[in-house]
C-alpha cells in the first residue's frame, strides 16, 4: 500500500498524473508599462494554491521566474519590472497540498496552455 502510494505521489509531482488536482486555464491577460497581468479560473476544490511560470523562452528552457501563491481563491498576478516590447510566455497550475509520512508534499496539476504577453 505504500508502495503503491509513493508511486502515484511520485507521478503527481511533476503534473503528468491523471490522479493530481484539477488544472486551470488562462481567461484573460493584459499589458501594462512594464508589467504584465493574468487572470485564470478558480480551481478551489482539491486545491491549495496556484504556481505561476513566466519566462521570455517558449519552452520554458531559460530565464524562468516562478511565483507560488498560497491563496486558492486569488485568481490574478501581475508580473512587474518586464521588459518594454519583449514578449512573455506565462502559464499556471494548480497544487495541492497532501501530508505524506508526517511530511507536507505538494501535488501538482499539468501547466496551463501557455500564453504570449507583449510587455509594453
Amino acid at each position: 500500500s505504500r508502495t503503491i502510494l509513493r508511486s502515484a505521489l511520485n507521478s503527481h509531482l511533476d503534473g503528468n498524473s491523471p490522479f493530481g488536482p484539477k488544472g486551470t486555464t488562462i481567461v484573460k491577460k493584459a499589458a501594462g508599462k512594464n508589467s504584465i497581468a493574468i487572470r485564470w479560473s478558480a480551481q478551489k476544490v482539491e486545491t491549495s494554491g496556484y504556481q505561476i511560470q513566466c519566462s521570455t523562452d517558449s519552452r520554458f528552457r531559460k530565464s524562468n521566474r516562478t511565483a507560488t501563491l498560497r491563496n486558492n481563491a486569488k485568481t490574478y498576478y501581475k508580473i512587474s519590472k518586464c521588459n518594454t516590447g519583449s514578449v512573455y510566455y506565462v502559464r499556471v497550475r494548480t497544487y495541492k497540498n497532501v501530508k505524506v509520512s508526517g511530511k507536507v508534499v505538494k501535488i501538482y496539476s499539468a501547466w496551463s496552455k501557455v500564453v504570449a504577453i507583449k510587455a509594453k
